[in-house]
């Protein structure tokens, strides 16, 4: 299979339910950087095993999907399965994700003694040096908080935050706090009757994206302010 096409993937109920894509199409939709295309399909066919050439039926599309048409399956084979990844673009996005988190991170790191900013040349060189491992499919503002503390270790520096309060019914404490995490440090917690209000800090460039993250996962079950 050539690098401008590969395959998607979904398996329901023991069935295998393969489409070939453009990859790169596909991999930009997943990460919301671009709308679903038909042009991400690159055959009009579902496979069972693209390999042998094995398609599937009818009958069992409309058994599974609810439908016989292959653009709508391949969509939901693209939004709920996995996508193989040529390595050459896997390459490429880790690099693109790399060269945005290095723009993060220089926004808000600086030193300490002077409140000057940590020069981006230093922030790429303290990356080399501690071997940042960047995930090529995760947005780069949740990236922010694991990479800030492998460059400490070797960077001495300060970090622009914001302080949030986040509120939670106490049955969903054990997923907000593994979110707040995620993003920032937890610095305080109290509970009052079934209520659990949380202080975090959080990095100034992963704000947004830590209130959208929050807010798509619980709605208004969780309550933000900023403080």
């Amino acid at each position: 299979m050539s690098s401008e096409q590969s395959v998607a993937r979904l398996e329901i109920k023991g069935n295998k339910f393969e489409v070939i894509i453009d990859p790169e199409k596909a991999v930009y939709y997943k990460l919301k950087k671009g709308p679903w295309s038909d042009k991400i399909v690159k055959f009009d066919q579902i496979f069972k095993d693209y390999k042998k050439g094995e398609r599937v039926s009818s009958e069992l599309l409309q058994k599974f999907f609810g439908t016989k048409d292959v653009y709508k399956i391949a969509k939901r084979i693209v939004d709920e399965g996995e996508i193989q990844v040529p390595a050459n673009l896997r390459k490429k996005l880790i690099e693109d994700n790399r060269k945005r988190i290095i723009n993060l991170v220089s926004r808000i790191a600086y030193d300490p003694q002077t409140n000057i900013p940590i020069p981006t040349l230093r922030i790429e060189q303290a990356f080399e040096k501690v071997g940042v491992s960047i995930d090529p499919f995760k947005d780069p503002e949740e990236q922010v908080k694991p990479i800030l503390q492998e460059l400490k270790k070797i960077l001495p520096f300060k970090v622009k935050e914001k302080e949030v309060e986040v509120q939670c019914n106490n049955e969903l404490f054990k997923q907000v706090y593994s979110l707040l995490n995620q993003f920032g440090d937890v610095v305080s917690q109290s509970t009052k009757k079934d209520l659990v209000t949380f202080r975090v800090h959080v990095p100034e460039v992963s704000l947004t994206r830590f209130v959208q993250k929050t807010t798509d996962t619980y709605g208004e079950k969780v309550k933000i302010n900023l403080l």
